[in-house]
């Protein structure tokens, strides 16, 4: 659905029947979808570990680091979770998260209104998903390149 344009109706309609967020492990990583009340958005993340060369990563500072990771609009986040966050309950407090959001050009957001009149695409639970997946590949990958590289 990701390439059809939906009307405000659809959108409201699909944004019900998808929910307001997903936890579940991918290559052994804790990834959460959660949207952006204020907005009506999805927002994709992965959780790393103290072990990970990306804890405490900046992405906007550590560009070096980050600049490979592809993901819808690129990467967004790096930090903790709030201790008020609904997910703190639910997943290690010590986990440094890294994510993405799908509020850019060309993403429709319900309580977003800028007076763009061009087509915008709802990027739903299942586009958002598979980004997250992907996101969380790309830092496994990366880690295990740099265990590699560390032993030789």
């Amino acid at each position: 659905m990701n390439n059809k344009y939906l009307t405000r109706a659809d959108v409201i309609k699909k944004i019900e029947a998808e929910g307001n967020s997903k936890v579940w492990t991918h290559r052994d990583l804790t990834c959460i979808i959660s949207r952006y009340r204020p907005l009506g958005h999805l927002c994709g993340y992965v959780g790393v570990d103290k072990n990970s060369v990306f804890y405490k990563q900046d992405c906007f500072r550590n560009y070096d680091l980050f600049r490979n990771i592809e993901v819808h609009g690129g990467l967004t986040f790096s930090d903790f979770f709030e201790p008020d966050n609904e997910f703190c309950a639910i997943v290690p407090p010590d986990l440094w998260f890294i994510g993405f959001d799908c509020a850019h050009y060309g993403d429709y957001s319900c309580g977003l209104s800028l007076g763009i009149e061009e087509p915008r695409a709802y990027r739903d639970i299942e586009y958002v998903i598979a980004e997250t997946e992907s996101l969380a590949e790309q830092l496994a990958e990366f880690e295990i390149t740099v265990n590699k590289k560390s032993k030789e």
